[in-house]
């Protein structure tokens, strides 16, 4: 994996798949300290639905410091969610 494939993988996680598997393994057996290639390594297990996510979830946790940025990777936050009005909230009209 070269340097400019894995700024296109961070940039845009869609690009993930199992060729990029193959060489994510291969950068974190290389640089086992490398949070970024592991948080990517974990993403890519997550979209391809691997057997060893569950594995390789437990180590990265335990190599990034910040486990909220793995779990954002992981679980993107859902936007443009539709708002629920209920009938306890008053709804607000404007009259010219």
């Amino acid at each position: 994996m070269n340097r400019q494939q894995f700024y296109q993988y961070l940039q845009n996680t869609e690009l993930l798949d199992e060729e990029s598997l193959k060489n994510l393994n291969e950068l974190v057996l290389e640089y086992p300290y490398f949070q970024t290639g592991r948080m990517l390594l974990v993403k890519n297990l997550a979209l391809t639905g691997h057997i060893k996510y569950n594995m390789e979830l437990k180590k990265a946790a335990a190599h990034i410091p910040d486990r909220r940025q793995l779990y954002f990777l992981i679980n993107p936050p859902i936007t443009n969610q539709p708002k629920i009005v209920t009938a306890d909230e008053p709804t607000v009209t404007i009259e010219e």
